[in-house]
């Protein structure tokens, strides 16, 4: 399921890590049917957002929209869930950009970091220009390594250039 898959870690704290996947998009006939069931005119923009409660719909948005029941990811998104959001999103007064997950995916404490140091992930730091890319799924990763790796090369030079 994550070969080649751009995540959003949003939390890492000591209860462990929870993030969503953002280059999967939902296969077509489920998403119509989720799209249906929830009153949703974007089938679209449903993305796998992870393999954990496949059950639960939660949009990830820009934040110039908030309601009582969103919450802050960082300075650029926050994520929402219940039916409000969905309503405003297709009457035009939503977000400006938005995508809706299906599912999240989390680690327990210190599997993420394990993960990592065993290079099973390749980490960029946050970029806002990585959300809501208009990609398949191999030219979205293909995206998020070229920004990671530009984010390595600018690292070990300044690096280089301290010393």
């Amino acid at each position: 399921m994550f070969r080649h898959t751009v995540l959003y870690i949003h939390t890492n704290d000591e209860t462990g890590a929870a993030g969503a996947i953002l280059n999967i998009r939902m296969e077509q006939s489920m998403a119509e049917s989720w799209a249906e069931e929830m009153n949703w005119q974007y089938p679209e923009n449903i993305h796998l957002g992870g393999p954990i409660e496949r059950q639960l719909g939660y949009v990830i948005h820009t934040n110039d929209y908030a309601h009582y029941t969103s919450i802050p990811l960082n300075d650029y998104f926050s994520f929402t869930g219940g039916r409000a959001i969905i309503s405003d999103i297709n009457r035009g007064t939503g977000p400006y950009q938005f995508t809706l997950n299906v599912g999240y995916c989390g680690w327990q404490p210190g599997q993420l970091e394990d993960e990592v140091a065993r290079g099973d992930w390749l980490v960029a730091d946050f970029d806002p220009d990585i959300f809501f890319q208009d990609l398949d799924r191999e030219a979205y990763w293909e995206f998020a390594v070229h920004v990671a790796a530009q984010q390595r090369t600018e690292k070990l030079l300044d690096t280089v250039d301290t010393v």
